[in-house]
């Protein structure tokens, strides 16, 4: 497996950050930033870090573009304490 492993048998990952914020641009982005930092230290690559407007269509055009990227990745969005996608309930 070539390329994969190294000897520790560490696989580095391709990242792609999404930071959803109506109030948040480069400069005040904590948590993006801190998880990107995170992901790099811990030997992995950002490919990408966007922040967008709590907006569906904004969110699927992202991921939308993420997918169709060639590049394989795993994808993160870290949430705020008080976002609505970490606190909302259920929908039944």
């Amino acid at each position: 497996m070539s390329g994969h492993y190294d000897e520790s048998g560490f696989v580095p990952l391709n990242i792609a950050v999404l930071t959803i914020s109506d109030t948040r641009v480069e400069e005040t982005d904590k948590s993006g930033k801190v998880f990107k930092e995170g992901a790099e230290e811990a030997g992995h690559k950002v490919v990408d870090k966007v922040i967008v407007k709590d907006d569906i269509y904004e969110m699927r055009a992202v991921f939308s573009r993420w997918i169709a990227d060639r590049r394989s990745m795993s994808l993160s969005a870290p949430a705020a304490p008080a976002s609505p996608v970490a606190t909302a309930p259920p929908r039944r």
